[in-house]
């Protein structure tokens, strides 16, 4: 019964990757747990969107300008998780980070339209 219900499935390429992160961020939303990603207790996207948002707001206050590619930057995001960074930096993901959060939210939102995570 046990081996029926839970499979190991390979992550061949990056969308793989990428599709398991939203699933998994995403199970307190389905679950209704939580209704937005910053209320997704003990989720990558939760850290990852605290993260962003203390960086881009220490940012503000030292009126340094932000910019496009501060998204990627490795100081913007949680040191204990992997980085996104686009395809051109090693050893991140390569994919934005809002573009991801974007992903994430929207994908909540197509699974079910009421919900507003």
């Amino acid at each position: 019964m046990w081996e029926g219900r839970y499979k190991s499935q390979a992550l061949l390429d990056q969308a793989a990757v990428l599709s398991c992160m939203a699933y998994v961020d995403l199970n307190p939303i389905r679950a209704n747990i939580a209704d937005t990603l910053e209320d997704s207790d003990f989720t990558s996207i939760q850290e990852r969107i605290a993260h962003f948002k203390a960086f881009t707001a220490d940012v503000m206050k030292a009126n340094k300008p932000l910019k496009q590619k501060d998204n990627i930057q490795h100081e913007s995001q949680p040191a204990q998780l992997k980085p996104f960074g686009g395809n051109d930096i090693k050893h991140t993901i390569p994919f934005a980070l809002l573009d991801y959060i974007e992903l994430v939210d929207w994908s909540g939102r197509h699974i079910d339209p009421k919900k507003k995570g």
